[in-house]
């Protein structure tokens, strides 16, 4: 959301990521505040992204979780972890700068990551868009 409201703003997301660290922490700052009233709602909520992914990013940018994060890791759950596996024709955009290579390293640490947290990852099998939507339907009860 960040990125495409500096895009629809005039801003490159090159221009918007120039300090890593300081994007980093920005997200962090946002994302934890985001999953935090998420975490408290009853009813289903899906994201196409968690903190647990920021987290991965921001130690990327050398940025490490103190404890207190690590604590609410370990606290604020979500019920189920859907993870889309990489789909076969990758492509880089404006928003999702990482070559195929770099993209497949991030997607293997978002899911280890996800595993030293506790959870179960159930992934999501690379199909069309209307196959993986009725994969996650099926599978949310």
């Amino acid at each position: 959301q960040l990125i495409n409201e500096g895009i629809k703003a005039g801003i490159s997301v090159e221009k918007q990521r120039k300090d890593p660290v300081a994007w980093q922490m920005d997200l962090l700052q946002k994302d934890f505040s985001l999953f935090d009233q998420l975490a408290e709602k009853q009813e289903i909520v899906l994201t196409d992204t968690s903190f647990v992914e920021t987290v991965v990013f921001s130690a990327r940018a050398g940025i490490e979780m103190g404890p207190g994060i690590e604590a609410w890791l370990h606290n604020k759950r979500y019920r189920v972890v859907f993870f889309l596996a990489p789909i076969e024709e990758y492509k880089a955009t404006a928003v999702r700068m990482e070559s195929q290579n770099v993209a497949s390293q991030i997607s293997q640490e978002v899911q280890e990551a996800y595993l030293k947290y506790g959870y179960k990852v159930l992934v999501v099998p690379s199909m069309s868009l209307a196959e993986r939507c009725k994969f996650v339907k099926e599978h949310m009860n």
